[in-house]
């Protein structure tokens, strides 16, 4: 009886051990996939071979070894998305964008919110049954140490007077309202609870 005991609390202390190196494996490996987004949300600007929404599908439709026109994609990326975008992390280094930071945010930066929640993620135009179902709300810790939603960092945005000339702050208002009215969007301080991971540093 002891044996076994001591077995199984072996057992429960391996499980333990191993968790942390899986979470990191995990963390990893969805940076390096929004990585990859990044880039080839960049590669979308450039070229007209293929659109932001495209490219975000793809990325993903790839990573997860499904058919980019079959018709569940939608259904498995927004799945997936809603499972892992707090993991979803670029970090990629450059002048232009602050990194590490949150993909949704990154997409913010890189003013083509429009383009890609809209006309795929989101898909205002998209009547099925996901339709204000993504997950939009996760929570992170800003530079400062504060804790936001996607809507409190455009807020942030929008309160900084000198990133006037840099964001239509119009733009970003009507979005705020959209993502609030229609997708469920939630400021932090609205929001019930913060999800299983928050991640520092972006």
């Amino acid at each position: 009886m002891k044996l076994l005991l001591l077995a199984n609390l072996l057992l429960s202390f391996n499980a333990l051990a191993a968790e942390p190196e899986k979470a990191h494996f995990e963390s990893k490996e969805m940076k390096n996939l929004a990585n990859r987004l990044y880039s080839e949300l960049i590669r979308s600007e450039s070229t007209e071979k293929i659109s932001g929404p495209m490219a975000f599908k793809l990325t993903i439709a790839n990573y997860l070894k499904i058919d980019v026109n079959a018709k569940d994609t939608r259904k498995k990326v927004i799945e997936f998305w809603n499972l892992n975008n707090d993991w979803l992390i670029c970090t990629y280094e450059n002048n232009k964008y602050l990194s590490p930071q949150p993909v949704l945010r990154r997409i913010i930066d890189m003013k083509i919110q429009e383009e890609v929640l809209f006309e795929f993620l989101l898909e205002d135009e998209f009547k099925d049954e996901y339709k204000g179902k993504v997950d939009i709300n996760i929570v992170h810790i800003n530079p400062k140490g504060e804790v936001e939603t996607l809507l409190d960092y455009i807020q942030s945005i929008r309160n900084d007077n000198s990133k006037k000339g840099l964001y239509d702050f119009d733009e970003l208002a009507d979005l705020q309202e959209s993502l609030q009215e229609e997708y469920s969007g939630k400021y932090v301080k609205y929001a019930k609870q913060y999800p299983k991971y928050t991640l520092e540093g972006y």
